[in-house]
């Protein structure tokens, strides 16, 4: 079996004008390696801030300075979230992403549902052979209850194109989950960071040298969906 944690991006102005949902495709091996090497990280970057490993890693919080990170110092935060994007680049660990143009839709207020159908079927493109897979994401109250809905459906008929595809390895309905309460749907929200990043308007000595630190980072996907084109 293979987990697809992901976590979402919403349009924010000024910074990002599209809807993205980016993801984690693990085996039960990577998943493994992978929660020990995140410990070890937190761990030693924590410390190195002198913040609680109880805390959460939230990649806006860690980069503005905001919340438990708020004065601590730049370099280590910024060496923190480069560290987590590390972690992305084995053979085995599938990254997969929706990413929506919302100016070009028809009905923006169809964002949400153009992403997560498109995330869906990408996520399942990582199940290769026999795998099954299960998608955990980040809990949003606010949507929750309609995704559980559109997956179901996505189940049972496929997803709503003329060409639509069917889901069969998925093995039960999408979970969602407190970020603070599963490291790797927080490292989701790193990768749903930095990809976002890369493409947003964030500017200046911060950004400029995340991109340093995160140089030859390879974060090619293994399934992705740009829409409209």
């Amino acid at each position: 079996m293979r987990i697809v944690y992901f976590d979402e991006v919403k349009p924010s102005p000024g910074a990002f004008p599209d809807y993205l949902i980016a993801g984690i495709s693990f085996s039960e091996a990577s998943l493994r390696s992978t929660l020990d090497r995140f410990f070890e990280i937190r761990h030693q970057r924590f410390s190195a801030l002198g913040i609680s490993e109880e805390n959460e890693v939230h990649a806006q919080h860690i980069y503005h300075g905001k919340g438990v990170f708020k004065k601590r110092d730049l370099e280590l935060r910024l060496q923190l979230i480069a560290d987590l994007v590390k972690l992305l680049e084995p053979e085995d660990v599938r990254l997969v992403y929706s990413w929506i143009n919302v100016k070009k839709l028809y009905n923006e207020e169809n964002a949400l549902d153009q992403c997560f159908t498109h995330f869906c079927e990408r996520a399942h493109n990582t199940l290769s052979g026999t795998n099954t897979g299960l998608l955990i994401g980040d809990l949003d109250p606010s949507s929750r209850n309609h995704l559980w809905a559109k997956f179901g459906e996505f189940r049972k008929n496929g997803t709503p194109w003329a060409f639509g595809k069917s889901l069969p390895k998925f093995a039960d309905t999408v979970h969602f989950v407190d970020s603070g309460a599963c490291e790797m749907v927080q490292l989701a929200d790193v990768y749903s960071f930095v990809l976002s990043s890369r493409a947003g308007t964030r500017s200046g000595y911060p950004a400029d040298r995340l991109k340093e630190l995160t140089k030859g980072v390879n974060l090619f996907p293994c399934s992705y969906k740009h829409f409209p084109s």
